[in-house]
């Protein structure tokens, strides 16, 4: 057996380090130096700059994925509130008959929505109807990611929007980030002989001002009728007695006539995805149509798949909840984005520090 030669023992050098003399074996090649076996000690090392590597890989990951995220909610963020439903002061619509497309909750149905819009550009209303819950959290992030999804899939069609229990806000605000975000959560648009009211019975009972608007319609009385849009249904009679009646909330879709004529409509077919869903009822859009000579029909027979869409996913996520965060607490979100980054950098050389150290001290 042969011992290396002076000129390789250097580059031999660590894998003495690694095994005991005992353990090394030697070759002999036609009379040269011998070059060492892989030894388990050599496998370990190996072993753990492997797995210092996936660390490495992994906390680069997640920083990138946090800047990105800060940047991109950033990018997507609306420069403070505005209101999305339509001025009722400025809304003026022509069309006779008058077409009004009607959806249901949203909540955390990003994907579904983006879809549901897109049908709603191809079905070209004057007017869209949103029944409530348009987020199922009432947060500054959630309405602004709300607000993102509109303007990249939205149809430029001008819409009403009524409060839905999950409007009102956790943190006790009530329904002031809807009124901020989305607009009055009561409103009143006249065309073509027709009242449409749009009324607030998020917390339970109609509100004050929906009763208001109820009786002044009553008053008025408009030539065709009154057409009502609120989230819950209402089991209550209501005055004057609207020729029809729209609700969300209910994850179901269903009909009927009850004995004042009104014909009422649980619009239930929704983007949202709870638990109390139906996984048959797809997302689907219906056409109301009033014409100025009193005709009046409902058609709701257009549907999308329920499918995830990852960039709608990440605007509700990223947008929705983790923009905000990371913004309202700046600092430590930029300490935790260098943190990763050191640790990545740190542990990609890891290995080879520790080998280098170990030469050093045995040098």
């Amino acid at each position: 057996m042969l011992w290396p030669c002076a000129s390789e023992r250097a580059g031999l050098y660590p894998y003495f380090l690694d095994a005991p003399l005992g353990v090394l074996l030697l070759s002999e090649r036609g009379g040269g130096c011998a070059s060492p076996a892989l030894t388990p000690m050599t496998s370990h090392h190996s072993n753990r700059r492997t797995r210092a590597r996936v660390l490495s890989l992994v906390c680069g990951a997640l920083a990138a994925a946090l800047a990105g995220s800060w940047g991109a909610g950033a990018a997507m963020w609306v420069v403070g509130p505005h209101a999305l439903s339509a001025s009722l002061d400025e809304l003026r619509i022509d069309a006779d008959p008058l077409r009004v497309a009607v959806i249901g909750d949203i909540q955390n149905g990003f994907s579904e929505f983006a879809d549901l819009q897109t049908k709603i550009a191809e079905l070209t209303p004057d007017l869209v109807v949103q029944l409530g819950d348009t987020v199922n959290n009432a947060t500054e992030g959630r309405y602004a990611a709300l607000h993102s999804s509109i303007r990249a899939h939205g149809a430029g069609v001008p819409m009403l929007v009524v409060p839905g229990n999950h409007d009102i806000a956790r943190s006790g605000d009530g329904l002031s980030l809807f009124k901020a975000w989305v607009g009055p959560t009561e409103w009143r648009f006249d065309h073509g002989g027709w009242c449409l009211l749009g009324l607030n019975n998020a917390a339970g009972e109609l509100s004050a001002k929906s009763r208001d608007l109820l009786a002044k319609a009553d008053a008025d009385g408009p030539a065709h009728g009154v057409v009502v849009f609120a989230h819950r249904p209402e089991t209550a009679p209501v005055t004057p007695a609207p020729l029809v009646q729209f609700a969300g909330h209910i994850h179901s879709s269903s009909e009927f006539v009850d004995a004042a004529g009104t014909r009422h409509v649980y619009h239930g077919n929704n983007c949202d995805r709870s638990h109390d869903a139906d996984p048959g009822d797809l997302p689907t859009v219906g056409i109301l149509t009033l014409g100025s000579d009193g005709d009046c029909s409902w058609e709701d027979g257009w549907t999308v798949p329920r499918r995830l869409l990852v960039t709608e996913e990440l605007r509700r996520l990223v947008v929705g909840s983790l923009y905000p965060l990371m913004s309202a607490w700046p600092v430590a979100a930029s300490a935790l984005i260098a943190l990763l980054v050191a640790a990545a950098a740190a542990a990609w050389r890891w290995p080879a520090h520790a080998a280098g150290g170990v030469r050093s001290a045995r040098g």
